[in-house]
């Protein structure tokens, strides 16, 4: 299409006269190189309202203005731009609201700061709350090894019915891990739990005095003693055994010898 008129940089302008002699509208802008009502003019277009839209909407900002020049090939690939643009950009601003929030929201929880999950003036209000709150209640939630120690222990060590939901072997194992924490950190021996059911308190000492000996408390006497008859029982049960039959034995060879020889 050609008809008299300068040309912008672009390659084309805005028809001011004779518009229908050239089958255009009043005020419409279109080019000269043929592509005026091509997919060219469109995508062009499209591709210039997508980036308006998203430039505003990315960053959260919703109140903008805008307008398209040329043709009407053209303005409908901006306007289609635009709306597709504008959806794009909010996912980016939810999704990066939601993410500070969070942020913002364990670190206060972390930091000692008192809840406060307002501030949000360059962000979506409703994604960084949701965000903050979710960070804050992560913050506050116990870590594995809290729960695995939560899960071992009882909830409550003082009423003693709170302990009849373990077995003996757990008992055995609490008992274990107190004992041992106890000689590390220096403490006495009978530094233990004693709101135990009776029934299950033999079973808790058993593991308090292993775990004790062997976190590095104790005498060496007290540790000899625990090593012969506690964790060598069966090593000792079997010399016991052995020698025992071995020393009655040898006596009575002995004293079988002093009856059969004569005096001289």
């Amino acid at each position: 299409m050609a008809h008299p008129g300068n040309t912008d940089a672009n390659g084309g302008h805005t028809c001011r006269t004779n518009c229908d002699d050239w089958g255009l509208g009043y005020g419409e802008y279109h080019y000269h190189n043929g592509n005026s009502n091509g997919t060219d003019d469109f995508t062009k277009g499209y591709n210039k309202g997508y980036e308006v839209a998203y430039s505003y909407t990315s960053q959260c900002e919703e109140d903008y203005k805008w307008w398209w020049e040329g043709s009407q090939t053209y303005g409908d690939g901006f306007e289609k731009g635009i709306k597709e643009g504008h959806d794009a950009g909010l996912e980016v601003c939810y999704e990066t609201s939601k993410q500070e929030g969070y942020d913002q929201g364990y670190a206060d929880n972390q930091d000692g700061v008192d809840f406060d999950s307002g501030n949000s003036e360059d962000y979506d209000p409703a994604s960084y709350e949701e965000g903050y709150q979710e960070g804050w209640d992560e913050a506050e939630a116990p870590s594995e090894e809290e729960e695995k120690a939560v899960s071992i222990e009882p909830a409550s060590t003082s009423e003693t019915e709170d302990w009849n939901m373990y077995s003996d072997k757990l008992i055995y194992e609490m008992g274990y891990d107190e004992g041992y924490e106890a000689a590390q950190e220096g403490y006495t021996y009978d530094d233990y739990e004693e709101k135990i059911d009776s029934s299950q308190l033999g079973s808790y000492k058993k593991g308090y005095h292993k775990g004790y000996m062997e976190g590095g408390a104790g005498n060496p006497l007290d540790y000899t003693i625990y090593l012969a008859f506690q964790k060598y029982w069966w090593a000792t049960t079997a010399v016991g055994v052995t020698a025992v039959p071995s020393f009655i034995f040898y006596r009575k060879k002995k004293k079988k010898q002093k009856v059969e020889t004569p005096p001289q």
